[in-house]
């Protein structure tokens, strides 16, 4: 019994001793990170040392500690575009986004590290009209989330107010918040889910050819190689090999060791 008490205590120690530890190694990648921020401009290698220093700290609470929510993938991923790693940093915007789907700021980084990829592959017609017509789902989430519950507030106040009254405009009014809401609510859904694009990884290495079949006897897919960030859906595993689908519809066998699986 005595030894099962002391190891026990040493047990608990040990997650307090890991709890207490946590913090010190966020606070010095924090503080290696900004540090390599203001060094970027008069010394570009000791910056170099201290994003890498950073990016470490971060992964280790990840990867070593088990540590997982938005703000320390959007960390990472902050590390890795200022150290000139913007397919590693897509993809773990992508992960920091799956915790929390309606982070603005989350959103904001992602989209400004896209802009900044080599490879922008256009949408598809479909898409641009969907886009066009739904223009509403290209704001922030939290305020479509607001408008969301200003709309359904007004529903519900106006089925009631609609038990006693028969006034033609009450019933418009409650058809037209009620799609609203809808509307709304359907956009909001469609970002939690991660149905806007059905992206399963990214390209992390800075070039790559794609070819037309699994290996390296076939052809090249494309004219021009791809680069690091551009993402795609998973279709099939073949070997070291990966039948890939870009976001334009366009589809292509890629090396394994190319690329990062956001799962």
């Amino acid at each position: 019994m005595h030894k099962l008490f002391s190891v026990l205590v040493l047990f608990c120690s040990a997650l307090f001793a890991v709890d207490q530890k946590n913090p010190q190694i966020l606070e010095q990648a924090n503080s290696n990170f900004e540090q390599a921020k203001l060094a970027a401009l008069q010394n570009p290698e000791q910056a170099e040392g201290l994003y890498i220093k950073a990016i470490n700290g971060y992964r280790f609470l990840i990867e070593e500690q088990g540590l997982r929510n938005s703000q320390l993938y959007n960390n990472l991923a902050n590390a890795y575009f200022m150290h000139g790693e913007a397919g590693l940093a897509i993809l773990n915007y992508h992960r920091a986004l799956r915790l929390n789907p309606t982070d603005s700021d989350i959103n904001h980084n992602l989209k400004y590290v896209q802009k900044q990829t080599n490879d922008v592959v256009p949408q598809n017609n479909f898409q641009e009209i969907i886009n066009f017509v739904c223009f509403w789902h290209a704001w922030n989430p939290k305020l479509r989330l607001g408008i969301f519950f200003i709309f359904n507030l007004s529903f519900f106040f106006l089925c009631a107010c609609s038990l006693n009254s028969k006034q033609v405009r009450i019933k418009k009014a409650r058809l037209y918040t009620g799609i609203a809401s809808l509307i709304f609510a359907i956009s909001i859904l469609t970002s939690v889910t991660a149905l806007d694009q059905n992206i399963d990884g990214v390209i992390i290495a800075k070039e790559t050819s794609p070819k037309q079949g699994n290996g390296y006897i076939y052809n090249n897919a494309f004219t021009n190689p791809l680069h690091a960030g551009t993402e795609f859906a998973l279709l099939e595993e073949r070997g070291h090999w990966l039948h890939i689908e870009l976001l334009n519809g366009s589809t292509c066998w890629i090396k394994a060791s190319d690329i990062a699986l956001l799962n």
